[in-house]
Order: C-alpha cells, then sequence, then structure tokens
C-alpha cells in the first residue's frame, strides 16, 4: 500500500513538472499573442504581411497561383479575389510562365515577350468583370510586382482598367513610360477628361525588379505614384468625389487599351485596391513585397516629393523627385 501511494505521488509529480515546463514554454507565444505579433492562421502579423490583410483588397493576380511548368503559354490568369479572369485566345500573343525569376528571389512571373516592336502579348478581361468595379469608389490603389526588359524601349503599361469598352478612358491606368518615367492616370466620372500626371525624370533601369504602385485619391483629387515604396510622384487630379456607378467594363494587363501601348517584362503579382491606401497600408504592403520577393522597399511616404497642382488640360505633369 505504501509503494503503492508513493508511486500515485511520483506520477503527480511528474505531471505537475510537465505542466510547469509547458507553461514557461508557452508564456512568451501568450504575450507575443496579446501584443498582435502572433497571427491566426490566414491572418497577417507585424513580420508575417499578407495582401488580404490590407482592407479594401479587390483583386490579386498571383503568378505562383498559376501551377504551370516553365515555359508554358499563360492562355488565362484569374484574380483570385473578384473573379476576373485575364485571358488570350491568340496563341501567338500569349504571355509565357516562368518558374523563377533571379530578379523576383526566386519567385515565378508571367513574361511579356514581344517578338517585334508590332507584336503583341497582352491579357484582357472577357465580358466577365463583376458589376461596379471600381464603380462608386473613393479611391484606386494599384500595384504591380514587375522585371523591366533587357532593354527599354516601350511604354511599361502595368496595369489598366477600361469603362465602356476597350477604346474608352480609363478609369485607372499606372504604368512606367518608354524613357523610365513614372505615370499614374484615370478619370472619375465617365464624362471627365483623361489626365495623366507623368514624371519628369527616369526612374526605372533595365533588366531590374519593381514595385510600381499607383494610387488616386479620387475623394480628394489626389494623385501619386510609388516605385519601391517610395513616393515619386504627386500632383492635384481632377475634381473631389467618388467615381461613377456603373463600374468598369474591361481590365487589361500589358497593354494599354486607350492607345495600344503595350508591356514588355515579367509580371509576378498584381494587387488592386479599392481606395486610396495610408502609408500604414502601403508600408504593410512593403514588407510583404520585400519578404515574398527580395524587393529592397523604402518606407511608404518618408519623405513625399513637393506637389504640383494639375492644369484644367487633358494631360499634365506633376513635380517628381
Amino acid at each position: 500500500m505504501m509503494n503503492s501511494t508513493r508511486e500515485v505521488r511520483e506520477a503527480r509529480t511528474r505531471v505537475i513538472r510537465l505542466h510547469t515546463r509547458w507553461a514557461y514554454a508557452m508564456a512568451p507565444l501568450l504575450v507575443f499573442a496579446m501584443l498582435g505579433l502572433v497571427a491566426p492562421d490566414g491572418a497577417a502579423g507585424a513580420d508575417d504581411p499578407d495582401p488580404r490583410s490590407v482592407a479594401g483588397l479587390l483583386s490579386r493576380w498571383h503568378a505562383a497561383d498559376l501551377g504551370l511548368a516553365d515555359g508554358d503559354a499563360v492562355g488565362q490568369w484569374r484574380d483570385s479575389v473578384s473573379g476576373v479572369t485575364l485571358a488570350q485566345g491568340a496563341t501567338s500573343q500569349r504571355p509565357r510562365f516562368i518558374s523563377a525569376v533571379p530578379e523576383l528571389g526566386g519567385a515565378p512571373a508571367v513574361a511579356f515577350d514581344r517578338a517585334s516592336a508590332s507584336s503583341l502579348v497582352a491579357l484582357a478581361s472577357s465580358g466577365q468583370v463583376p458589376a461596379g468595379y471600381l464603380g462608386g469608389v473613393p479611391g484606386v490603389s494599384v500595384f504591380v510586382v514587375m522585371v523591366t526588359p533587357p532593354k527599354i524601349g516601350t511604354t511599361l503599361t502595368s496595369f489598366f482598367a477600361s469603362v465602356g469598352n476597350a477604346t474608352s478612358p480609363a478609369r485607372v491606368l499606372t504604368q512606367v513610360t518608354s524613357v523610365a518615367q513614372a505615370s499614374v492616370a484615370g478619370r472619375r466620372l465617365d464624362g471627365d477628361s483623361f489626365l495623366t500626371l507623368t514624371g519628369t525624370a527616369s526612374k526605372v533601369q533595365s533588366g531590374a525588379a519593381y514595385v510600381s504602385g499607383g494610387v488616386l485619391d479620387y475623394e480628394h483629387a489626389q494623385a501619386a505614384q510609388f516605385l519601391n515604396g517610395t513616393q515619386v510622384l504627386s500632383g492635384r487630379f481632377g475634381t473631389a468625389g467618388l467615381t461613377s456607378s456603373d463600374g468598369s467594363q474591361r481590365v487589361d494587363l500589358g497593354v494599354n487599351g486607350s492607345d495600344g501601348n503595350v508591356f514588355e517584362g515579367q509580371v509576378a503579382e498584381v494587387l488592386v485596391y479599392s481606395r486610396a491606401l495610408s502609408a500604414a497600408d502601403r508600408a504593410a504592403l512593403s514588407r510583404y513585397f520585400q519578404n515574398a520577393y527580395g524587393i529592397a522597399m523604402t518606407d511608404a511616404g518618408s519623405a513625399p516629393p513637393p506637389t504640383t497642382t494639375t492644369t484644367p488640360t487633358s494631360t499634365t505633369t506633376a513635380t517628381a523627385t
């Protein structure tokens, strides 16, 4: 009986020791969770940012989701948020899937290669853009993870959303021009003139990775362009208010639907938000881009350049750093 009692006591002691060790091991994690430094499944913590944790995500085209083999033609690229599918029916005009791009830390991308100056390689939506897409919104932010071509000589159109049809002025257009200038453009209302803000200095190099971000704050009539987290362009943009409520009816990637300017290079990811993101939101995305693609990102909005007011013409130039 005595031996049995002693064995019970020893067993209880071992259990208590195990619980104590577990408590010591878990205490730091519990503290981190209380501070918000450990994110639950599917969420993004301070050290594990994710585009889905930033409010207003409308579309996400992510090359890593394609599941293709290296060199495969990309006939369709589906947006994982709103379901907008960008497609190309002509086999000769389809971009290629690249399984590992050194400039992007080995991440995959979609390559828009042009055989000649007159050739076109692009993806476009085909009548299935949701009603109200970018319609009735206070702003829009577009971020494109891309690699510039070995030689820059064409307009690097990143993202284009038109209203009505392929030749209508864009709701939003973010791009880098043929002379490596940052540019953001668009219009708020269907009847507005198409406005363009373009920097005056070259900002990109050939054969390099960039995150090009265009932000149109329709509600406050302001626009800005960012490269790798740094604001390189800003200016007043049209009149203040929400966009027309009818929404955009066509989305293009790799081509400017209004004038045919085409993109040449590689695109790893496109993010579209239905609002003008704050500096804190952009900084969170910068951490994501840096972690996912190895692109050195600066603190977004840390040193904004001077802002100029656009003139009442169809195209304006803003002051850039």
